[in-house]
């Protein structure tokens, strides 16, 4: 799985364009989601599953063009943001050139919500291949969490 940190790599190009983006926050949700153990945890542990915390932050996100969409962020309430991050925006751009990638790496936000939303473009490789790219939306939205982490959360 992805970090923030290895997402707000972006290219300069697409760092431009996520600036010109105004972010709102909507609003988070603490979700507790069972998870399978390795192998060689289970056997010393006496169980398969153990829980997990995480936290899921929502945000609007209104580019430039005036276009406005919902970022969904779920991460580990850590206050350094360290840890596994998984990222869902409900535009275009993320669908057709991001979710298969994002899927790939563990770093894509599913929900049967979301699932229903991008339809295909989960399993199917984007025409243009490269390494994982953010739609703008999902850039700002992680700049603005990394940036004013400790006000998120507090």
């Amino acid at each position: 799985m992805l970090q923030i940190q290895d997402l707000l790599g972006a290219d300069p190009g697409r760092q431009a364009k996520a600036s010109g983006c105004k972010v709102e926050f909507l609003g988070k949700r603490y979700e507790l989601k069972p998870e399978t153990l390795p192998d060689h945890l289970k056997n010393s542990l006496r169980r398969s599953q153990v829980n997990t915390y995480y936290i899921v932050f929502k945000f609007k996100v209104t580019s430039d063009t005036g276009h406005t969409h919902q970022v969904i962020i779920r991460t580990y309430p850590r206050a350094d943001l360290s840890g596994p991050v998984q990222v869902y925006c409900d535009c275009q751009d993320f669908k057709f050139r991001c979710a298969y990638q994002m899927n790939s790496s563990g770093a894509l936000f599913r929900s049967s919500g979301t699932d229903v939303k991008l339809g295909e473009a989960i399993m199917t490789p984007p025409k243009k291949k490269g390494s994982i790219v953010l739609c703008k939306h999902a850039l700002a939205a992680l700049q603005e969490l990394n940036l004013n982490k400790s006000i998120y959360l507090g």
